[in-house]
C-alpha cells in the first residue's frame, strides 16, 4: 500500500504515513481526502471489491469499509515508521474482531462464475442479499449438508446427508447429551465441520438456545457462558482450556457467578 501527501497535509511524511494507516480504522473520505494522493495504489489488492480496485482516495476509504465491516474494534499497531526523503515503509499489525461474513473477491475483481465445473455457482454477496424464501420445499429425503469423508476407500469424497438423517441425529444427540428444558449451548466448533454442525442442530432439534459466535475468542465465550447460562458444550481440547482460564481469573477475582456457570458444562463428547 502506497500514499503520498496532498497539499493540505504537514510536511512531515512519517507523520502522514502513520495518519493514513490509522485513517483505514477510523477516517472519513475527507480524512482520506487530504492523505491519499490521487493517484496512490493499493499494490496487494487482490481480494478487494470492485470498489477498492480505483487509484486515489475513494478507493482506499472503499477498502476501510470493507474492513470495518467484516472486523469490530478495528485498529492499526505501528511498530516502526522510518524515512528516506518522501519514501516512508511502515511495519504495523491490523487488529480486530471477526463478527461477520466477509466477502472476498477473485483476482481480476470480476464476479463469481454462473457455473463451476458444470455447476451453478452463486456468489455469498447474491444468497446475502437475497430476500428470506417463504415457501418450504422441506422433504425427509431432501438434499440438506454435504461433508467430506475417506470413508472406506480411503479417497476424499463428498457425502450428502438428507433432512431426514440429519434431523434424526440431532435428536439423537440432544438425548444422548441430556439437553432439557433448562439447557443451553455455545457453538464452540465451526459449522464447517461435523462437530460444531451437529452440535447446532441438536440445540435446535431440542429447542433450546445456542450461542453463536462468527469467531472463537476465549474471553468472548466465557463472559456468554454466564450471560447465557450455558450448560452444555463439546469442543477441543484448547478452546475449553482457553475459556476456562479466563472463567477460573474471573473465580480468583470474586465473580463465582462464572465458575458456577462453568461448573454446569458438560464437557464430554456427545456419544456416537
Amino acid at each position: 500500500m502506497t500514499s503520498s501527501a496532498a497539499s493540505a497535509v504537514p510536511a512531515d511524511p512519517v507523520a502522514v504515513a502513520v495518519r493514513s494507516m490509522h485513517a483505514m480504522a477510523d477516517g472519513e473520505q475527507a480524512d482520506f481526502d487530504s492523505l491519499y494522493h490521487p493517484r496512490a495504489a493499493d499494490r496487494e489488492n487482490l481480494v478487494q471489491p470492485p470498489s477498492s480496485r480505483v487509484p486515489g482516495p475513494a478507493g482506499f476509504h472503499s477498502t476501510a469499509l470493507w474492513l470495518r465491516a467484516a472486523f469490530a474494534g478495528l485498529r492499526y499497531d505501528i511498530h516502526h515508521a522510518i524515512a528516506d526523503g518522501s519514501l516512508v515503509a511502515v511495519t504495523s499489525t491490523m487488529n480486530g474482531r471477526h463478527v461477520t461474513a466477509w466477502a472476498v473477491y477473485s483476482e481480476d475483481g470480476t464476479p463469481v462464475p454462473k457455473a463451476v465445473i458444470g455447476k451453478p455457482a452463486i456468489g455469498y454477496e447474491t444468497l446475502a442479499s437475497g430476500a428470506a424464501s417463504l415457501e418450504s420445499a422441506a422433504a425427509p429425503g431432501a438434499g440438506c449438508v454435504i461433508f467430506t469423508t475417506s470413508g472406506t476407500t480411503s479417497a476424499p469424497k463428498f457425502v450428502l446427508h438428507d433432512q431426514r438423517s440429519v434431523a434424526g441425529h440431532a435428536r439423537n444427540v440432544a438425548r444422548g447429551v441430556g439437553l432439557d428444558g433448562a439447557s443451553a449451548r455455545p457453538l464452540s466448533p465451526p459449522l464447517c465441520g461435523v462437530s460444531g454442525f451437529c452440535s447446532a442442530m441438536a440445540a435446535l432439534a431440542a429447542g433450546r438456545p445456542l450461542v453463536m459466535r462468527p469467531a472463537w475468542d476465549a474471553a468472548q465465550a466465557a463472559d456468554d457462558i454466564v450471560k447465557h447460562r450455558v450448560t452444555h458444550a463439546n469442543s477441543t481440547d484448547e478452546a475449553i482450556a482457553t475459556a476456562a482460564d479466563s472463567v477460573e481469573r474471573w473465580r480468583r477475582e470474586g465473580i463465582e457467578e462464572a465458575m458456577n456457570a462453568y461448573n454446569g458444562l458438560d464437557l464430554t463428547e456427545p456419544p456416537a
